[in-house]
């Protein structure tokens, strides 16, 4: 799944939180957390199209060159036959990394492997002078839009039934794309952004499409546009669940687990969430990741990003002013109630949470939503 630090990025409290310990690379990170921090209140966070890696490929190449390359380790196998150095696959981890204010993790090594193994599809469709389509979560990567969980395979379209000795590392869609949903980024053929979306919630659990809406949404997309391109699936299979997707999607989710942790509470039955509320306290004005504020109840993921990175090299600063923000919000009236990647993906930890949260409250009637929570 998405990588669990992500959900950390500035959840609420002061800009200037991480120390940066004489550490310019952690100077760096925490000017960058501070600027998103103060820019939060801003609804629409552009997309950043993630660079294609370059591509070495034997038939390129001198059989000796590659099997030297390999040997020494300086060469890995972005698939059959296309390899990629490993300083440009360590680059490119550095740079997803970036994209959370944080070193890279092994999430980010992950995409950084589905991004050559795309780039390797890209550089050989390019020489046999028939370029390959990319869709759904290739797609989604190359576009900058959140995926929950990293593609094994590269996922391409193609006209047609794909036949017979098709790559076991594609993942081939046959599905009709019209030309005008196709664009370009960075030198690669994918579907438009919001194609890309709505396959992605067609054919994917329900918190996977809320996860892509969400950040689709944030990116400025309109609701409008995502509405309209729902409503022309028809009964088309997936359409339902592309249209539950939607009406759950929130452009205030600043992080997979932010989405998901929205998703999970509405499967438990909590009405609709504000996202990104401003609460103003003695000591400041906090934004909160979910509250609800007929019930004074807050919920927020408490991710481990800013425990580390963040914190330049002092997480004990972090956690003080976390607790100092807790503190301010609850002497205004609110329940505040944080979750861990291991709470969400536990379903009676959760529940159990919530549960002591609204004890002895007038929640009026639950709806809970199950449904939310199918895996297909």
């Amino acid at each position: 799944g998405a990588e669990s630090g992500g959900g950390g990025l500035c959840t609420g409290g002061f800009a200037g939180w991480a120390s940066t310990g004489g550490d310019p690379s952690a100077a760096s990170r925490s000017q960058r957390w501070s600027a998103a921090f103060m820019a939060r209140r801003e609804r629409i966070v552009p997309l950043s199209p993630r660079q294609l890696l370059p591509i070495h490929l034997a038939s390129q190449l001198d059989p000796t060159t590659v099997r030297t390359m390999l040997r020494d380790g300086s060469w890995i196998k972005a698939r059959s036959g296309a390899y990629v150095s490993r300083m440009d696959l360590d680059d490119a981890a550095q740079r997803l990394a970036a994209e959370r204010y944080a070193r890279p993790t092994t999430f980010d090594h992950e995409r950084a492997r589905a991004l050559a193994g795309i780039s390797a599809v890209v550089a050989r469709a390019r020489v046999r002078g028939v370029p390959e389509m990319l869709v759904h979560q290739s797609a989604a990567l190359v576009h900058g839009l959140d995926v929950w969980s990293v593609p094994a395979k590269t996922h391409v379209g193609r006209r047609g039934f794909p036949g017979r000795g098709t790559a076991p590392d594609l993942a081939v869609h046959t599905a009709a794309v019209h030309e005008d949903e196709i664009v370009t980024v960075n030198g690669a053929r994918v579907t438009d952004v919001v194609r890309t979306a709505l396959d992605i919630a067609r054919f994917n659990p329900v918190r996977d499409g809320v996860v892509v809406l969400d950040r689709a949404l944030r990116a400025g997309i309109p609701r409008a546009t995502l509405d309209a391109a729902v409503r022309g699936l028809g009964s088309a299979p997936g359409s339902r669940r592309a249209r539950v997707a939607l009406e759950h999607a929130d452009d205030g989710a600043e992080s997979p687990w932010e989405s998901w942790t929205r998703v999970r509470a509405l499967a438990f039955g909590l009405p609709r969430p504000t996202t990104q509320l401003e609460i103003v306290t003695d000591i400041g004005v906090f934004y909160v990741d979910l509250a609800w504020p007929e019930l004074r109840l807050v919920v927020e993921y408490d991710g481990q990003v800013k425990y580390g990175d963040l914190a330049g090299g002092d997480p004990s600063r972090i956690v003080a002013a976390e607790k100092d923000r807790e503190d301010a919000i609850r002497a205004q009236g609110w329940t505040f109630v944080r979750m861990t990647a291991r709470q969400l993906s536990t379903p009676d930890l959760f529940e159990g949470r919530l549960r002591r949260a609204l004890a002895g409250r007038r929640t009026g009637p639950m709806a809970p939503r199950p449904e939310l929570l199918l895996r297909r």
